[in-house]
């Protein structure tokens, strides 16, 4: 049973399933029987912190001969005590995962992550391209120029200019073939 419970905590279920055919066989020999009835592990809990607190010092004091030595030994088999995780630690709904099918999704996740790096920073390359090239495109100007070109005392308002002038602005920008 220890075996079972350590397949089990190391999610070992090909081991696991291997052994509980094994012990399924051996439920008809008597020995055997007898020896899977034996306890092997339990879980005590305290009603006050004192009961806690020798648990907590039980084997060190077996081992420092504090205690006599047949206290550490229940139907001949030695006495471990260890602190149980906390049930809430566990996350119950994944037991049956394989570490095989964990790595495959941390793969996935991997890969995904990276995509959408990628993808980000082509996005933002993009971007700045297009706004260098717009700021290329059109540069800063000085609009007391652009006034006092079409618009002032000295200058006549000429729409005739402005055309010609977008006009040619437009043949730079976009180069027609």
């Amino acid at each position: 049973m220890k075996k079972r419970g350590e397949y089990i905590k190391s999610e070992k279920y090909e081991l696991l399933e291997e052994l509980n055919e094994e012990i399924d066989k051996g439920l008809e020999d008597q020995e055997l029987l007898d020896k899977l009835q034996k306890p092997c592990s339990c879980f005590v809990t305290f009603e006050t912190e004192e009961g806690y607190a020798r648990a907590q010092l039980y084997n060190k004091q077996v081992e420092e001969k504090v205690l006599p030595r047949y206290y550490g030994y229940f139907l001949e088999e030695k006495i471990d005590i260890q602190e149980a995780s906390e049930p809430t630690d566990i996350i119950w709904e994944n037991r049956q995962i394989s570490p095989s099918w964990r790595f495959q999704r941390s793969i996935i996740v991997w890969l995904i992550i990276v995509l959408m790096i990628l993808v980000s920073a082509a996005i933002i390359y993009v971007c700045s391209y297009t706004s260098i090239a717009l700021k290329l495109r059109y540069p800063i100007t000085n609009c007391k120029s652009i006034t006092k070109e079409y618009v002032g005392s000295k200058a006549v308002f000429n729409m005739k200019d402005w055309e010609q002038q977008s006009f040619r602005e437009y043949l730079v920008n976009h180069k027609l073939k």
